[in-house]
């Protein structure tokens, strides 16, 4: 994921999500130099329905946002925002509600969670829309945000270089988040020789946690538009099932033989001691959030069938008991065992 000076990189807004858990109180109204955000003429929300009464019933983007997402007005143009799990995405429309492309326009993105002071800036790149999709792209933000709840997040837009500059050059807006619950469409699509670059690099079925090819012949399905190969046919209905849980980057880290999940998998936890300090060292990042262990106070030293490994929280519990095997061989990667 891309790092850019002064911005936080794209996975650390995983660990904000912590702070917020057990909270009810929603995110102060600052983006961090204690300067209010202006507040957005109208906002409406799908996800959301307490929102309502912001809708503008005069738009008619405002009963159906296009793509299931937030629509705020500005003075001239609108915006359409879908937060996905592991993108948000910014759709431009005109004062007729055309969409309008996004190419040229220029502008960050603030992120700050309920609970935690810090805020998290990602700058806005432009996304044009693929052979056969309909519209005029959109500004992309690859940050994974599928742990944060619903009301849980403040998020302010900040955009520049606008299509109808002369009216409009700018604009500074913010909305409360709420995953856009637009479905996911799982399909069954064939194989070429053109997904062999793909398949190697994603390497390992999200299901089972292992090699794909293992099985028998890889099957690949399309999440929305996006690839997502599974070592058999039995893995499809639990994709179906629930897209987003296995929809996420497709890691290029193979799993070994000697490291597939065995049918018992024993896992102890415990905070890293003095006596640690060298594996750490040796290790030196989380295999889950990809960061600098100690970052985020002592690692977690975790121990799968004897193999040990260490983790920069306890957030990162769940990802390894569900594949820890994967994450086996990623702290094995680090530590310059493959």
């Amino acid at each position: 994921m891309m790092t850019l000076r002064g911005y936080c990189p794209m996975n650390t807004l995983l660990l904000a999500v912590l702070a917020s858990l057990g909270l009810g109180s929603m995110v102060s109204a600052h983006d961090g130099h204690g300067h209010s955000p202006s507040q957005p003429r109208r906002s409406t929300s799908l996800a959301a329905r307490s929102e309502i009464e912001h809708r503008d019933e005069r738009s008619p983007m405002a009963v159906q946002p296009p793509h299931g997402g937030q629509i705020t007005h500005g003075a001239y143009h609108s915006f359409e925002v879908v937060y996905q799990p592991r993108e948000t995405r910014i759709y431009l429309f005109g004062p007729t509600q055309r969409p309008e492309s996004a190419e040229g326009v220029e502008g960050q993105v603030s992120m700050q969670v309920a609970g935690n002071p810090t805020v998290f800036r990602y700058p806005v790149a432009y996304m044009a829309a693929k052979s056969g999709e309909a519209g005029e792209g959109y500004l992309s933000i690859p940050v994974d945000v599928s742990r944060i709840r619903d009301g849980d997040m403040q998020v302010t837009f900040e955009l520049v270089k606008l299509p109808f500059a002369q009216q409009e050059p700018q604009v500074r807006f913010s909305q409360i988040f709420a995953l856009s619950r637009q479905a996911l469409s799982v399909t069954v699509a064939p194989v070429s020789d053109a997904d062999r670059p793909e398949i190697a690099r994603q390497a390992v079925c999200p299901v089972m946690g292992s090699p794909l090819g293992e099985h028998g012949d890889v099957i690949k399905t399309m999440v929305g538009n996006q690839p997502l190969h599974l070592c058999c046919e039995a893995c499809v209905e639990k994709v179906q099932q629930n897209p987003e849980r296995y929809l996420r980057p497709a890691s290029n880290v193979a799993v070994r033989a000697n490291q597939t999940p065995p049918a018992s998998t024993m896992m102890t936890v415990a905070q890293a001691t003095d006596a640690d300090r060298a594996a750490i060292a040796a290790q030196r990042v989380c295999p889950v959030m990809n960061q600098p262990l100690g970052g985020h106070g002592a690692p977690l030293k975790v121990s799968v069938n004897g193999q040990s490994m260490y983790l920069c929280c306890r957030g990162c519990l769940r990802k390894v008991s569900d594949n820890p095997a994967l994450y086996l061989s990623k702290a094995a990667e680090f530590r310059g065992e493959q």
